[in-house]
């Protein structure tokens, strides 16, 4: 590699800022801190009480969990098939949606093997919610529609496109 610069890490990063306003009332922010989350970072959602983030990383399959106040990966949980949308569900569990297998799936909390599956007909990409009815909305890119996704039974309900 002599006579080339130096090539970044293939997997991109996620950046942690701190808001920091300024006298005319505009907004800037400094880097906190710099996280590997995966490739491909699509969706993030936290934890209830914020501690937690959840992150898509479509390009590595898998959910990358960063403690938010620590700035450091926790765990990671192996998703095929280009996880783009993660949601955290009222049991304490989240669901993926799987884009290239056509589903969205659950996982519950500490599990490494989804406990159900819905198929949606066609790349589901993001996640929703919860609504006040506890039902996600999932985004569904090649059907050009959107479900609702009931999360206690875990089964669609109604769609609208």
């Amino acid at each position: 590699m002599t006579g080339l610069a130096p090539r970044l890490s293939t997997a991109l990063l996620i950046a942690l800022c701190a808001c920091v306003p300024t006298l005319d009332d505009s907004v800037s922010f400094d880097v906190v801190a710099v996280v590997d989350v995966g490739l491909n970072p699509h969706q993030i959602a936290f934890s209830q009480s914020g501690d937690l983030a959840y992150i898509a990383a479509a390009g590595s399959d898998r959910i990358t969990v960063v403690d938010v106040a620590t700035h450091t990966v926790t765990g990671r949980l192996d998703v095929p098939d280009a996880p783009l949308g993660v949601a955290l569900l009222p049991n304490g569990g989240i669901a993926v949606t799987r884009f290239g297998a056509d589903e969205v799936v659950r996982f519950d909390a500490g599990a490494d093997e989804p406990s159900a599956r819905v198929t949606t007909g066609g790349a589901p990409s993001l996640l929703a919610g919860p609504l006040p009815s506890g039902e996600l909305l999932v985004a569904v890119e090649q059907a050009d529609l959107v479900w609702f996704l009931d999360s206690d039974g875990f089964t669609l309900t109604r769609s609208y496109d």
